[in-house]
């Protein structure tokens, strides 16, 4: 499936899931979360074009990527984009078996 800036569920998915072993979330709040990026995440965030990748995520409304401070804010839509997807992607780091559960509920949720 094609979501916004013709950009495909599955690279979305692809994209995310690669990332989260190298985002710790920093605050978090319904609706606005902010991630810090490890020194390891530098390279999958500039291969991937990250900025393209997260404005076409259904339900979020706004981004900004500081390469420099090696951080991620995502204002989002509560009700299209779980709090809990976030809270899961961020113990992705710690439990990289849980990578299946939150691909599974991505795809349910951007099917």
């Amino acid at each position: 499936m094609r979501l916004s800036n013709g950009v495909r569920s599955e690279e979305i998915i692809s994209t995310v899931i690669g990332l989260a072993p190298h985002a710790e979330i920093c605050s978090h709040i319904p609706g606005r979360i902010r991630l810090k990026i490890s020194l390891s995440g530098l390279s999958q965030i500039d291969r991937s074009g990250i900025a393209r990748t997260i404005n076409a995520i259904p339900g979020v409304m706004n981004q900004r990527v500081n390469l420099h401070a090696r951080s991620i804010v995502i204002e989002y839509d509560r009700k299209l984009i779980p709090y809990d997807l976030w809270e899961l992607l961020g113990q992705i780091r710690n439990r990289p078996e849980l990578a299946a559960v939150a691909t599974e509920l991505m795809r349910f949720l951007w099917a």
